[in-house]
């Protein structure tokens, strides 16, 4: 809701900058389904390769087509970064990637890759990129002496009194749903059953650490405040991790000067989606009411995902070159770079990774880090690239990103492309001992999300949609394909996909709902052993318990959806005779319903002391008026039951898109109290009863350290 909200609020700046008929191509509708199907960046003018980065850059394309070019934002880079020792690591290069022998072989790259640029983009589009984004110099000062920690400042507490995470028994609470068992994802609220760490946005850009023990009363035990920004740069939060008496803070830092952000006038439109660098702040929480910082790591691009296995993070970014630059700017900033001890580094030029005989100006970078000794030289590769998901099992990386051929041709200024069949290229990595690059392979059809891919038994399995009907593909170690499943559901999406086991659950969707559940167990000769096709969809598949599945989705009738959520219980125990044997159907009266849970698997709540488990649910009913609230279900007698519903107390009306400010984002729990979290704030219930106990609205900082 809160994307299309963003895609709303910038058509109408569209429309009234130009006071122009925009295609409908550019709804806020549209650009939502064209962000969930594929994500794609413009890359060539003749046979164009079109490469996924982020849903943000989808928009960016978009629009651009108005204008009639699309640009790529890029980030800013210290001039005369150091030189690191070579990596030791020894990666299985394939075709499609190799090492570079040195920089000034990839210097000469991006360089001829310039020219190129300038020669297409001839005239006044490649002037006005120029103009508009190249004025700024890459001359940022100096990180001083010492450690990068002392460079950005330190944390500052908020003093509340002794807070002794030892102390007590810690009750059963709520984890991060992940798609991996013992591999953490990193997410906006974490609970650790005594404290709940929730990012703040709102003013000075902060953890708040929550003390929960007293269930009646939530009360704010410090606030971890960010390192402070460099002088034209800001920082925002992300994500976080909590592991034992560690706070690891993931935190975007834009430099407001060279994103430039709107403008219009020089006929061309850029949207500030690209950040300077990722930051990973670490903290020393084992007294929760001082987190101190420990030490910052930083590294080019925008935050793509990341990973923790116990106390190793692992961190990816997509890092464009900022090709419009001038040579020598462009050159100094064509090799990402990391940020370490007082020092900025650049990658081991045998661990960058470039393709042969194409033309790609982003880097998908990878970046393994010990929370424990940050002080250590992390393992990294750069991969020309980029990357749009990944999945992770704690010694196997897989990054996807779109990739596809399409016809261009050009009248002026104005670019037009005919798309082609569309293919997905997926990088391997060995985690085993550092980040080992084990080489490339090119699927059949596009990725959905990080569920649709996995390793398991010595082989990689991915699901892709395609023109003539979606695939499963299975790879060998090698990067071989040794088992294709194709025709899936022809003229039908990939909406969610499970692998479990040597089992894949694949929902795909026209009007009905068929529910594939493919045989995995001969990797050569994958296949469909059951099917079931009901109305609606489910957009996420979590396991539940031996034989069953729960799907999350929209409930629909033989000629569409009703956009009513429905929760689904899936008897699977039978490979060849899957069915759906209970259902929940929210909103039935309203207008429509909707979960945060249908777009985001972190919303997902399972209860580990029970057999339940709860999602939000947001309904907004035709008079205006919505409800947000989140239901508690179990499996009684094979049949769905609601437990419980959580209601906050705030319930907001209206037309606007500002109504949609009330939906719940995340559920928690600790003991007997459940958490709901929503922009408006954090609400504590009675589990048993549903009642509210206690509400918490994050203070200004600047107020909460002056009490």
């Amino acid at each position: 809701m809160k994307s299309r909200k963003k895609y709303a609020e910038i058509y109408e700046k569209i429309q009234n900058d130009t006071k122009a008929d925009l295609p409908d191509s550019l709804q806020p509708a549209a650009i939502a389904a064209l962000v969930k199907n594929t994500e794609q960046t413009k890359k060539k003018h003749r046979t164009a390769r079109i490469v996924s980065v982020s849903a943000a850059a989808v928009f960016v394309a978009v629009l651009a087509g108005v204008a009639g070019v699309r640009l790529f934002n890029h980030t800013p880079n210290v001039e005369s970064p150091k030189t690191p020792q070579q990596s030791v690591s020894a990666d299985a290069d394939d075709a499609h990637l190799r090492s570079a022998a040195d920089y000034k072989e990839i210097e000469d790259y991006f360089a001829a890759l310039q020219a190129e640029y300038k020669a297409q983009n001839r005239g006044s589009v490649w002037e006005n990129a120029v103009q508009l984004f190249g004025a700024q110099k890459y001359a940022v000062a100096e990180i001083a002496d010492g450690t990068v920690a002392e460079s950005f400042n330190s944390g500052n507490a908020v003093e509340t009194g002794t807070a002794d995470a030892a102390t007590g028994t810690t009750a059963s609470h709520g984890e991060t749903n992940t798609q991996v068992e013992n591999i953490d994802e990193a997410d906006i609220l974490k609970n650790d059953g005594k404290y709940l760490y929730l990012v703040q946005h709102a003013d000075t850009p902060r953890v708040d650490i929550l003390d929960i023990r007293d269930r009646t009363n939530i009360t704010l035990a410090a606030a971890a405040q960010l390192p402070a920004a460099n002088e034209g740069e800001r920082i925002s939060v992300s994500e976080i991790y909590v592991r034992e008496n560690t706070l690891v803070v993931l935190a975007a830092v834009y430099n407001d000067a060279e994103n430039g952000g709107m403008d219009y006038a020089r006929g061309c439109y850029a949207y500030d989606v690209q950040a300077a660098r990722t930051l990973a702040a670490i903290y020393d929480i084992s007294d929760r009411s001082a987190p101190a910082l420990l030490n910052t790591y930083a590294v080019d691009g925008s935050l793509l995902s990341s990973r923790m296995n116990g106390d190793a993070l692992l961190l990816l970014t997509n890092y464009n070159v900022p090709i419009y630059k001038d040579e020598t700017d462009m050159k100094n900033a064509c090799v990402p770079c990391y940020y370490q001890s007082g020092e900025k580094m650049r990658f081991p030029v045998n661990d960058v990774k470039l393709p042969e005989n194409a033309e790609d100006t982003a880097y998908l970078t990878v970046s393994l880090i010990d929370t424990q000794n940050p002080d250590e030289t992390p393992a990294v590769k750069a991969v020309l690239g980029g990357g749009s998901n990944i999945y992770c099992n704690g010694d196997t990386l897989l990054a996807a990103r779109t990739e596809t051929e399409s016809e261009v041709s050009e009248v002026g200024d104005t670019v037009t492309y005919s798309m082609a069949d569309m293919a997905t290229r997926l990088y391997a990595f060995d985690l085993t001992d550092g980040v080992c690059y084990k080489g490339s392979a090119k699927v059949q059809g596009t990725v959905l999300n990080q569920f649709s891919m996995d390793a398991y038994s010595g082989c990689y399995r991915i699901a892709t949609t395609a023109q003539d009907g979606s695939i499963v593909t299975v790879l060998n170690r090698d990067l071989e394909t040794v088992g294709v499943l194709s025709g899936i559901a022809k003229g039908e999406n990939i909406y969610a996909a499970r692998f479990m086991g040597d089992t894949a659950y694949l929902v795909t969707f026209y009007q009905t709902d068929p529910l594939f559940v493919v045989d995995l167990s001969n990797p050569e000769n994958p296949e469909i052993k059951g099917e079931l096709k009901i109305p609606g969809f489910s957009d996420y598949l979590h396991p539940y318990g031996e034989g069953l599945l729960i799907g999350v989705g929209e409930d629909g009738t033989e000629s569409g959806t009703t956009r009513h959520i429905k929760i689904s219980l899936f008897d699977v125990s039978d490979k060849e005779n899957p069915k759906e044997i209970s259902k929940l159907v929210y909103g039935g009266n309203s207008g429509y319903s909707y979960s945060a849970a249908q777009s985001d698997h972190k919303a997902y709540l399972t209860f580990s002391d029970s057999g339940e488990f709860a999602v939000p649910i947001y309904e907004y009913d035709n008079r205006g008026t919505t409800t947000a609230y989140a239901s508690a279900v179990t499996v009684e007698n094979g049949a769905l039951k609601i437990t419980n519903t959580y209601t906050p107390e705030k319930t907001q009306t209206g037309e606007t898109y500002s109504a949609y400010s009330g939906e719940i984002q995340r559920v928690t729990y600790s003991g007997d109290t459940v958490y709901t979290l929503s922009d408006t704030g954090l609400t504590a219930f009675d589990r048993a009863s549903g009642e509210i106990l206690c509400t918490y609205s994050a203070p200004q900082y600047e107020e909460a350290v002056s009490e």
